[in-house]
């Protein structure tokens, strides 16, 4: 599924089996209603932290800092709210994973004065992986934070997600070979906006009323010798 924002600007959905499943969600909005021109931005430059330690009469440097790189970090990472469910996102989207693992990306614009308009959220909800007639995951799984994504261990499957500028990360890993024989199937229910049909690209929604979507885009197969497979 496909995970980040952009202005084809679907908020893309991404997902990986690893056996890895890579999936991306990204937003997108009527071209007539897409965003006006933001002014360019110049770079800016990386900045590094040394802090000197005493040692036996000699300044030693501690490894350097990527200042920006921990930025990025927090802006991107997943945080808890008030209702128990851990929210994230972008300029563009937002995320949200309810305590059973159910995931809702909502995408945004601005218009021509520069006024924040919310498209309606993708409710996305993983309700199996099997392979054959072997079910390979639980109902209820055990989340927890992982260097600002989460890992929603499912017991045999441990999905992951993560926000990046592009759109969200949905990766489903395979920690051994499935047992079973037959089809390794992954089912997933979305709802919330309007179905308008599948590219190349992925699987494409959409809000009647704003316009806004989001495509979920085109799975990638990761084996275990890391070669890639569209799906």
């Amino acid at each position: 599924m496909d995970h980040r924002p952009r202005q084809d600007s679907t908020p893309t959905l991404a997902s990986m089996l690893v056996l890895a499943l890579t999936l991306t969600l990204s937003a997108c909005s009527r071209p007539d209603e897409s965003t006006p021109a933001q002014p360019a931005r110049a770079a800016r430059p990386l900045f590094t932290s040394h802090a000197g330690i005493a040692n036996a009469g000699r300044a030693q440097l501690s490894p350097p800092v990527d200042l920006q790189a921990v930025i990025k970090r927090i802006h991107f990472a997943f945080r808890p709210d008030k209702g128990g469910a851990l929210v994230g996102g972008h300029s563009t989207y937002t995320s949200r994973v309810e305590p059973n693992g159910a995931l809702t990306v909502r995408p945004y614009r601005h218009d021509a004065r520069g006024r924040e308009v919310a498209g309606a959220p993708l409710r996305l909800q993983t309700l199996s992986i099997h392979r054959g007639a072997t079910q390979l995951s639980g109902r209820q799984p055990r989340i927890r934070t992982v260097d600002g994504g989460l890992f929603l261990d499912r017991g045999g499957v441990v999905e992951q997600l993560r926000n990046t500028e592009d759109g969200l990360e949905q990766s489903f890993r395979l920690l051994a070979r499935p047992p079973g024989a037959g089809a390794l199937t992954l089912r997933i229910r979305a709802g919330g906006q309007d179905y308008r049909g599948a590219t190349e690209l992925g699987h494409h929604f959409a809000d009647p009323a704003t316009g806004l979507g989001l495509r979920y885009g085109a799975a990638t197969w990761i084996d275990a010798r890391g070669e890639r497979s569209r799906v």
